[in-house]
């Protein structure tokens, strides 16, 4: 049993020697990523969105979110290997999604409130996360400045997975997210009194047409084909 357990052990060092050798790579390609962009956007929540859902495919009995909780990090290393100056505006009851989903490579700017968000972001923040919940005053927001966008939710929802219990957030950038095959078009719509967020499975024409309220589309997010 004892020399059963020492070969098991073995073969698990050998495997993590692997992995690291594999994530060294990836690394790799990463900054050759980077150096291909020429300056483009670095995070690229489509891009990533499709990573965990062919990762779910391809691996039906592991539970959905462990692939994703890995990679998630590997992506942001990755994203932090392009550009660590990423500074991300984060709404407080949002901060224990931004630490999971940054895993501590970017910086995090803690704010009390979303008029704090607009004003890091108006700062030089590339991005702000805020929690779902907070459709109404992100509404306002996004009515107000509609160079930004929601350009994806956060944890992402693979399948069957719930998300690990964390607040979802949505992500605000000011470049679109890249167009993929499963998407939610998010609605910012309302006045002052009234805004709030919509969502519209896929990415229909004239989505407006029936708003007779000021609307905006704030964002077409990657999600999950169980919800689009």
């Amino acid at each position: 049993m004892v020399e059963n357990l020492q070969d098991i052990r073995a073969s698990i060092d050998l495997i993590d020697d692997q992995l690291l050798d594999l994530i060294c790579r990836r690394m790799e390609l990463s900054a050759a990523v980077a150096s291909a962009k020429s300056g483009g956007v670095t995070y690229r929540p489509g891009r990533e969105a499709e990573v965990f859902l062919r990762l779910a495919e391809q691996a039906p009995d592991l539970p959905a979110g462990i692939a994703r909780n890995i990679w998630r990090q590997i992506m942001t290393a990755s994203s932090a290997q392009q550009d660590r100056s990423i500074g991300v505006a984060v709404l407080d009851s949002a901060l224990p999604t931004a630490s999971w989903h940054f895993g501590g490579q970017l910086s995090l700017i803690q704010c009390n409130a979303i008029s704090a968000c607009s004003a890091a972001m108006q700062e030089g923040a590339a991005y702000a996360l805020v929690p779902v919940s907070e459709d109404a005053a992100l509404a306002g927001w996004l009515m107000q400045d509609r160079d930004l966008h929601i350009i994806a939710v956060t944890p992402f929802e693979v399948m069957s997975d719930d998300g690990d219990g964390l607040p979802p957030c949505y992500v605000i950038g000011r470049t679109e997210a890249d167009s993929v095959t499963h998407e939610t078009t998010l609605i910012a719509c309302g006045d002052a009194d009234s805004a709030h967020i919509e969502a519209c499975p896929g990415r229909p024409v004239d989505v407006l047409a029936g708003y007779a309220m000021p609307a905006r589309i704030a964002g077409v997010i990657a999600t999950s084909p169980k919800t689009d």
